[in-house]
C-alpha cells in the first residue's frame, strides 16, 4: 500500500491550525491587494489579490480535506493512503493541486511581467 504522507497524533492539530493560519494570512494579503486596487487600479495590484486568493483557497480546501478524511488511526500514526480515499478527496486533493499551482503561475506571471 502506498502512503502519500504520516502524521503523527501529536502532530495532527498543528498541522491543521499551521494550514488554516496559511489560509487567513493568504486571504488577508489578498483582500489587502483588491484593496490597493481599488485605489490605484494598477493591474499588478489585482494580480497579485488573485494569485494570493487562488493559494488561501488551495489551503482551506486541504485544511476541509484533512479534517474530513484523516480519520483512520494506525499505530500513533494518522495514515493519509491513496486507496482509503472516495470520490470527494479525489476531487479535493486535485482541487489543492490546481489551485495551487494556479495561484503560482500567476505569480510568475506577475514576476516576469508579461504584457499580454
Amino acid at each position: 500500500m502506498g502512503y502519500s504522507y504520516l502524521v503523527p497524533n501529536w502532530f495532527f492539530g498543528f498541522g491543521l491550525m499551521m494550514e488554516l493560519l496559511f489560509a487567513f494570512v493568504t486571504a488577508f494579503i489578498a483582500w489587502y491587494s483588491f484593496r490597493i486596487y481599488s485605489i490605484s487600479e494598477q493591474r499588478e495590484s489585482k494580480l497579485l489579490g488573485s494569485a494570493f486568493l487562488l493559494i488561501s483557497f488551495s489551503y482551506f480546501i486541504k485544511a476541509i480535506t484533512n479534517m474530513l478524511i484523516l480519520t483512520e488511526i494506525k499505530d500513533g500514526f494518522r495514515v493519509f493512503s491513496l486507496e482509503s480515499l472516495n470520490d470527494f478527496g479525489v476531487i479535493a486533493v486535485y482541487t489543492h493541486i490546481f489551485l495551487f499551482i494556479a495561484g503560482l503561475i500567476t505569480l510568475a506571471y506577475l514576476t516576469f511581467r508579461v504584457k499580454s
